[in-house]
């Protein structure tokens, strides 16, 4: 089910050329193509587990093996080295020693605060929760110092899921979904 996908970032400026109905009839269309050809997809991804079950298994099994050897190959290696300072105990083995940073996250946090602030990263989802809940609350309000931010009005268009009805062409005929 190859088909031909335009890039949509690529056309005009759609809002000064197309109507809301065309775009949503454009929507339900793309929207239909995708859910279909992600079935297919999903179908065939349990056809081909299912067909495979045996082989993903078994890399599975291999691969928790492989990371168990590995394991005790390099503390092996590292009690030997740690007993006797022998950097190359076989073939194919080398045990270096690397600086390796260890600290406690918050001790580090209060210190980054200070010092390098640029360390941290705002979680700007959470930061826009709280403002929320703080510029809507008249108690927190009164204990908090106030934060950088306002809740402003902005106008979010919701789309419906289910756009089936416009799967009708905005002359009154139906899509042609037999091109697929």
């Amino acid at each position: 089910m190859a088909e031909q996908i335009t890039d949509p970032t690529t056309t005009e400026d759609v809002n000064a050329t197309r109507s809301l109905e065309t775009l949503l009839h454009e929507l339900a269309e793309a929207r239909r193509l995708y859910d279909t050809a992600k079935a297919e997809l999903d179908a065939k991804r349990i056809e081909y587990e299912t067909w495979n079950a045996p082989l993903i298994d078994s890399v599975a099994a291999h691969k928790t093996a492989l990371d168990h050897a590995e394991k005790l190959a390099r503390e092996a290696a590292e009690r030997h080295y740690e007993d006797t300072g022998e950097s190359k105990p076989a073939p194919g083995v080398e045990v270096k020693i690397v600086e390796v940073p260890v600290f406690e996250p918050v001790d580090a946090a209060a210190w980054a605060r200070q010092y390098m602030p640029g360390l941290l990263t705002l979680d700007e989802k959470a930061y826009g929760k709280v403002l929320r809940e703080v510029t809507n609350s008249k108690t927190l309000t009164a204990v908090l110092p106030a934060m950088p931010g306002l809740m402003v009005a902005d106008a979010k268009a919701y789309l419906a899921r289910d756009l089936s009805a416009y799967l009708e062409v905005p002359d009154g005929s139906h899509s042609d979904s037999s091109n697929e």
